[in-house]
């Protein structure tokens, strides 16, 4: 989701993409009907995960192992500590995340925003690297169009989107 389209441009241009991902999804929905427990959601989940990546050309998936649901307790400071080792072992020439809304208003993805950003700048300060950090933005015009066909995702909140002009990268899948 969210910017698998521009993983796999990356990868089949020969780019080697890694995914940091906080938890496994365990809190989530198990659907309706449902796919499996609540309790075997995790593990599910990261089967799914495992064969979007391979299918995206992910060649690696580091999981933080934090529990689903309660990332804003554990805090983005705490989290940051966790993937800026990460960072100084792969020396990534791009860091893309979740925009501040954290795409869906999702606590958990907001808060790996900001979990993120902190860590990259630590990583930057340290290292004195030119990798980039980019966010996952919504054009607010297709916030517009989503909305008029009844489509716009609205779990978590309605979403306010980036203002078009304020977008700076554009990638065509």
């Amino acid at each position: 989701f969210s910017n698998g389209g521009t993983i796999a441009l990356l990868s089949q241009n020969g780019a080697d993409v890694k995914i940091i991902c906080a938890t496994k999804g365990e809190a989530g929905q198990v659907g309706n009907p449902p796919v499996c427990t609540q309790e075997k959601l995790g593990s599910v989940r990261e089967k799914e995960h495992a064969v979007a990546a391979y299918i995206l050309g992910v060649s690696q998936i580091y999981y933080l192992d934090l529990q689903d649901g309660n990332l804003s307790t554990i805090g983005e400071e705490e989290i940051s500590k966790k993937i800026k080792p990460i960072l100084e072992k792969e020396k990534p020439d791009i860091v893309v995340t979740f925009n501040k809304e954290g795409g869906s208003l999702h606590p958990d993805h907001i808060t790996m925003h900001k979990a993120t950003t902190i860590a990259f700048t630590n990583y930057v300060a340290k290292t004195n690297t030119s990798a980039r950090l980019y966010y996952t933005e919504i054009p607010r015009s297709l916030i517009r169009k989503l909305e008029k066909i009844g489509a716009a995702y609205k779990a978590f909140g309605k979403i306010k989107g980036t203002t078009d002009n304020r977008i700076t990268t554009k990638i065509d899948i």
